[in-house]
């Protein structure tokens, strides 16, 4: 008698066909498919060794599927070698990424569409800059460089980049945009940094309740919040993140040296991190009925992107490792993304920085000693036990 070696069947997008699998019941009473490692040689009656881990129970009806338990990673494509790096994904699967020509540091702002799994300019081919947020109308915002002026926020055209910005800051940049086409940023002027709501047709102003505070405003929902960071009074090495409406705002982390928010979903929901004893901690924080926080990972990380369902990405320390790796927090439970694709891809997932309602999350990592820009797809499994894309092309 000999023991089969089995581990969980998984089917990724345009991957070739799987190993042999069986299929048995578990002790739920749930069947699952395997996949069958090595060769086979049975004589007399084979063994099937129950799994380490819970199979995920499989609830009943067409359109119920389980959680995903792993991701198909999509390499951003780069132009003539460059380095990549991805700053947002959009609800529709759209990513805007960032091409680096080694040795010249030109950033050249592009975006990569699931969908129709093909990449192109954000604006004209001489438009150099970063493209930072996206909305669901597909509308990218960022900053472009303008020589001696510094960089200019700025929304991506299709053969051409619109400046948001006058001539009397020293530069500015725009960092998030809702669905509504709510443009929010910084721009830096007499020598300091002023949370900024842009529009294409009028001209940029602080965001109200932030009057002469230097900070950042780095995202904005769908209902007008605006999350980010400012300094405190008295204290201008010291950073507060905050949450701002039309006619209220909230500090975040007040008890702590230093906080920053860097995105809110529609529910309210602020994520970033704060600063204990000279390290950073991803956290979240609620403001209804209070404000609550609530720590995410340990020293050394961030949180960077939240979804409407509460999921959370971002990047932790691991001991031993010299990069951090890029992580998500779902229900409370935080996940190591490296720990989610395919261990024989080759990529180290180093940061992650966007994720959308459809679970799709972007941001860079290392593969084969270079940076690159990355998109996960979630791999979802069917009431039937077949593993299939969770977002169709």
């Amino acid at each position: 008698m000999v023991t089969i070696v089995l581990r969980p069947a998984l089917r990724l997008p345009h991957a070739s066909g799987l190993l042999p699998r069986v299929r048995f019941r578990m002790p739920n009473g749930h069947l699952r498919a395997w996949e069958v490692i090595g060769r086979l040689t049975v004589i007399g009656t084979a063994v099937l060794p129950v799994p380490s881990f819970q199979a995920v129970p499989q609830s009943v009806g067409r359109k119920s599927m389980i959680a995903p338990l792993r991701y198909c990673i999509i390499q951003l494509p780069s132009l003539q070698g460059a380095t990549t790096s991805a700053y947002a994904v959009s609800s529709t699967g759209r990513v805007v990424f960032v091409s680096m020509s080694p040795g010249i540091g030109d950033r050249i702002p592009m975006s990569y569409h699931f969908q129709q799994g093909a990449a192109r300019l954000c604006a004209d081919r001489t438009v150099r800059g970063l493209p930072m947020a996206i909305n669901g109308s597909n509308l990218v915002v960022g900053m472009v460089h303008t020589g001696s002026a510094g960089t200019r926020a700025a929304v991506f055209a299709s053969d051409h980049a619109i400046l948001l910005d006058d001539s009397d800051s020293d530069s500015s940049g725009a960092l998030g945009i809702s669905d509504s086409g709510v443009i929010v940023g910084y721009r830096f002027r007499n020598g300091a940094r002023r949370p900024t709501i842009f529009s294409v047709n009028a001209a940029p102003k602080e965001v109200p309740w932030l009057q002469n505070r230097s900070g950042m405003a780095k995202a904005v929902n769908g209902h007008g919040a605006i999350t980010g960071y400012v300094t405190r009074v008295g204290r201008p090495d010291s950073e507060c993140a905050f949450i701002a409406l039309p006619s209220s705002m909230t500090l975040l982390g007040a008890s702590e040296p230093g906080s920053c928010g860097n995105a809110i979903n529609d529910n309210g929901t602020v994520v970033g991190h704060f600063v204990r004893r000279g390290a950073r901690y991803a956290c979240s924080w609620t403001t209804k009925p209070k404000v609550v926080a609530k720590q995410l990972a340990g020293a050394g990380s961030a949180a960077h992107g939240i979804n409407k369902a509460g999921d959370v990405v971002g990047s932790f320390a691991v001991r031993g490792t010299v990069l951090p790796h890029a992580f998500i927090s779902r229900s409370g439970r935080l996940m190591d993304l490296n720990a989610l694709i395919d261990r024989r891809s080759g990529w180290l997932l180093v940061n992650a920085l966007s994720i959308n309602d459809s679970g799709q999350i972007c941001g860079w990592g290392m593969l084969r000693g270079k940076e690159r820009g990355f998109l996960l797809d979630p791999v979802v499994r069917t009431p039937l036990g077949r593993a299939r894309s969770g977002n169709v092309r």
